[in-house]
C-alpha cells in the first residue's frame, strides 16, 4: 500500500508519478524513502515505523509535503495506545510473572516493578558457616551473590511494546 491510500489520495513520488517506492522527506539531512512499512535512506540503511518515530520527535525529520505529514499524524494516531490499552496490557504482562511465582512490588499505569525470589537468610547461613568451621563460607558466598531477591521494571509504550529493565 502507497502513503496516502488509505484516505483516498495518492502521494506522488520524487520525481512526479506514482510509484510504490515514496519519497518521504529527510532524516538527518539524508532523503528517505518509505516502501511496504519500511524506510530506507539514500546509504540502505532500513527502519521500521517505531525507530522513524523516534526520529521525528527529536526533530530530526523534515517532511517533503503537507500530504505526507499528515498521513504520518495519522498513522501514528492509528498505532497509539490509549492509557485504559495500555494498562490492560500490563495486567497481562503481570498475571503472567505472578503465575510463574513474582509479585508486584508498585505499580503505575503503564509501568510496574516486579520481585522474584526470596532473600538470602544471612543469619542461617553464618550459624551453619559457624558450626562447620567455615566450610560452608563458600556456598554462602554463591548464595549470595547468585541469589536473593531479583526486581525488574515492565514498562508499555505507547504502542503496545512490553519492555523488561
Amino acid at each position: 500500500m502507497r502513503i496516502g491510500e488509505s484516505d483516498g489520495m495518492e502521494i506522488e513520488a520524487r520525481g512526479g508519478g506514482s510509484a510504490a517506492v515514496t519519497y518521504i522527506g529527510t532524516v538527518r539531512g539524508r532523503p528517505v524513502t518509505y516502501d511496504a512499512g519500511l524506510f530506507t535512506l539514500e546509504d540502505g540503511t532500513v527502519f521500521d515505523f517505531r525507530t522513524f518515530i523516534a526520529e521525528v520527535r527529536a526533530g530530526l525529520v523534515t517532511f517533503a509535503s503537507p500530504q505526507i505529514e499528515a498521513w504520518y499524524a495519522t498513522t501514528v494516531q492509528a498505532w497509539t495506545l490509549t492509557l485504559d490499552q495500555r494498562r490492560e496490557r500490563l495486567a497481562e504482562v503481570l498475571a503472567y510473572y505472578v503465575q510463574r511465582g513474582a509479585r508486584v512490588e508498585s505499580r503505575d499505569v503503564t509501568t510496574a516493578i516486579i520481585v522474584s525470589g526470596r532473600p538470602v537468610d544471612h543469619w542461617m547461613h553464618g550459624i551453619i558457616s559457624f558450626f562447620t568451621y567455615g566450610l560452608w563460607l563458600p556456598v554462602w558466598l554463591i548464595v549470595a551473590v547468585s541469589g536473593g531477591e531479583k526486581r525488574k521494571t515492565i514498562a508499555v509504550d505507547e504502542f503496545g511494546a512490553v519492555s523488561e529493565l
